[in-house]
């Protein structure tokens, strides 16, 4: 299931964020963890497609925060399935951009 807040806000606040939380080749690989540790959470877990040296690159994300501190704290809670692979915030608004660069 593709990440709906990062597509969907046609404007969003400068100040609202994302949590990235892996990236990988295998759309097959990212829909599995999805799927796998996406159920239970406060906030939604999905992926989006973007572009990496050419080639597709899909994109785990996690949540919609009003704020960057929003988005520190909940990184600092995240589960270690979600936190293993370091993930980081990230403005919904750089996350637009890479769908757009992506079509």
């Amino acid at each position: 299931r593709i990440v709906e807040i990062c597509i969907h806000k046609v404007h969003p606040d400068e100040s609202e964020e994302t949590l990235q939380i892996l990236g990988a080749s295998s759309e097959a690989n990212v829909q599995a963890f999805v799927e796998r540790y996406g159920g239970g959470l406060r906030q939604t877990l999905g992926y989006y497609r973007s572009q990496r040296g050419g080639a597709p690159w899909f994109i785990v994300a996690y949540g919609e925060f009003t704020t960057r501190e929003q988005a520190s704290a909940t990184l600092r809670r995240l589960p270690q399935a979600l936190s293993a692979a370091g993930p980081w915030v990230r403005p919904i608004a750089a996350a637009q951009a890479e769908i757009r660069a992506a079509r």
